[in-house]
């Protein structure tokens, strides 16, 4: 389900759309900011990929925020300080976990979204497939 991909769809889809529909949502229903909009710094890790042991590579500057429709909580985290685009994600995750009747409008835009997204990421790969240099393994 599409629905399974929100996260990656909120964060890497168009913010203007995300933002209307979060104006819409907020024009319906009562929400409820729990924690407004914050830059906050979050340490990212990763994994070294021979002896996959975690590390951490240093920390990111993020905007968060939590809100609440319907007694359901949703939450926002976006990279760099965008209060607007953090409290849009929100809105619409709990607007999701709320299931309100919304979620009709939300799914069809979802998918119109990852398709963009999709479209988007394999242009950037075919142009860095054409950069790649192939290295052939010795034996020996």
């Amino acid at each position: 389900m599409i629905l399974d991909y929100k996260y990656q769809i909120l964060v890497e889809g168009d913010p203007t759309i995300w933002n209307n529909l979060a104006e819409d949502i907020q024009k319906k229903y009562e929400v409820n900011v729990i924690k407004p909009p914050a830059v906050v710094l979050v340490m990212m890790r990763a994994k070294e990929s021979v002896e996959e042991l975690t590390f951490n590579v240093g920390d990111i500057l993020i905007t968060e925020c939590v809100v609440e429709i319907n007694s359901q909580r949703g939450w926002g985290y976006i990279i760099g300080d965008k209060p607007q685009l953090a409290l849009s994600i929100a809105i619409i995750d709990a607007a999701i976990n709320a299931k309100l009747p919304i979620v009709e409008k939300i799914i069809p835009l979802f998918a119109q979204q990852y398709r963009e997204i999709s479209k988007k990421k394999l242009e950037e790969f075919c142009l860095v497939k054409t950069s790649m240099v192939e290295f052939e393994e010795m034996e020996g």
